[in-house]
């Protein structure tokens, strides 16, 4: 008796600890839910598929996980991803997930990478930051700012966007509100170095401006 009354103790203590771990990672502000449900409805007319932005984000996210890009969905391993983006030396397990993501997500979502980057970098975060009145204590305004900027510089900055992800605590960045456009602006880093298209491009204006100058 002493020991079933024991094992349901121990039981009881790790539902609780699963509970409280959830209800912690699933508190969301009013700003926050927001800025989801306002990217959500300004996306959803993107896609074929009833799928929105946030849950297609999270399963490129989930083969970024099985191909081996990132282990998990924490902070550290996606400054790791970026950083490794910014160097050579994995750039065969970078090709091989362009190879093999980027058409199915083309063809199951019908997304273009450059579709919907003015909702979620900036149109949403300004229209949800306008309403808020402390706007330097609320961390939707804070994250507009930082993701205008990235925006602006032609989203290939990674210094920026990795001080973005530095800029989250780690329960901020549990959050898909906030990770996902991370996300995103990995794939569109991804696309930029080993799409066929966008290399034959850079290529082509290389050779133009060579032409120019002589």
């Amino acid at each position: 008796m002493k020991i079933l009354i024991h094992q349901m103790h121990r039981y009881l203590i790790i539902l609780l600890s699963i509970f409280f771990s959830l209800s912690v990672q699933g508190q969301i502000t009013q700003p926050e839910n927001d800025l989801e449900n306002c990217v959500s409805k300004s996306t959803e007319s993107s896609y074929y598929e009833s799928v929105g932005f946030y849950q297609m984000m999270q399963e490129m996210e989930d083969r970024m996980i099985k191909d081996g890009l990132i282990k998990n969905r924490k902070k550290e391993e996606y400054l790791k991803l970026f950083e490794k983006l910014s160097k050579t030396n994995d750039s065969l397990k970078f090709k091989e997930y362009f190879n093999r993501n980027f058409e199915y997500m083309e063809q199951k979502f019908s997304f273009n990478l450059f579709t919907v980057n003015s909702a979620v970098f900036n149109q949403c975060p300004y229209k949800i930051s306008s309403s808020i009145e402390n706007k330097n204590e609320e961390l939707v305004y804070q994250t507009g700012k930082r993701l205008y900027q990235i925006m602006e510089s032609g989203f290939l900055d990674l210094k920026l966007i990795k001080n973005l992800v530095k800029f989250y605590s780690e329960q901020d960045f549990s959050k898909k509100v906030y990770r996902a456009p991370i996300t995103y602006l990995a794939l569109i880093n991804i696309n930029y170095q080993y799409s066929p298209y966008e290399i034959e491009f850079r290529k082509y204006k290389e050779s133009k401006i060579l032409q120019n100058k002589n």
